[in-house]
């Protein structure tokens, strides 16, 4: 069932909706990382995933589970195993244009533009799909707030909603 059509179901079902939370590929990654340092960024996430993951509709996309597939890494397996546990957003010819119109306009780089993979895919997905969070350990060109504005200025543009783009640690305090 898509991600978006189980969380329109259980919102109807419940007072309060859940928020929309997509996994970037380096948290998924990240939980199982093993590297000194980012130890810091792998114990913000797992306590993340310990002590808010319930507190959200959590998703990717087709892209995130594609970057994990490809190469070769240490925790390959375990991290592949991970997002097939979640709810995977697809792609579709909409969040291609939109990704296309990002690095058009250099809010994201032109990497893997062949593959539709990146930056710009997951800002677009998070766009299209109306996600409330896209978390993210890409400080350089995702949770960057002069990124951001350009991202809302955009997205206002094509009348399309604009994700808070947050790290784990950052959604692990508590809410009031």
């Amino acid at each position: 069932m898509n991600a978006i059509l189980f969380y329109l179901m259980k919102a109807k079902e419940e007072k309060r909706p859940k928020d929309i939370a997509y996994l970037d590929t380096n948290v998924i990654s990240f939980y199982f990382d093993t590297r000194p340092e980012i130890q810091w960024m792998r114990n913000a996430t797992r306590q993340w995933w310990e002590k808010r993951k319930q507190d959200f509709y959590v998703c990717t996309s087709e892209a995130v589970v594609g970057e994990l597939e490809d190469g070769g890494y240490l925790h390959q397996p375990e991290a592949v195993k991970l997002v097939k546990s979640i709810a995977v957003l697809p792609g579709n010819d909409s969040v291609d244009n939109i990704a296309q119109y990002y690095i058009e306009h250099y809010l994201a780089p032109k990497e893997n533009i062949q593959r539709f993979r990146g930056d710009a895919i997951h800002l677009a997905i998070c766009a299209f799909y109306h996600v409330d969070y896209l978390l993210t350990w890409n400080l350089k060109h995702l949770a960057n707030v002069n990124k951001f504005r350009q991202l809302k200025i955009m997205n206002a543009r094509m009348d399309l909603s604009t994700p808070i783009i947050t790290t784990p640690a950052q959604l692990l305090e508590e809410t009031i």
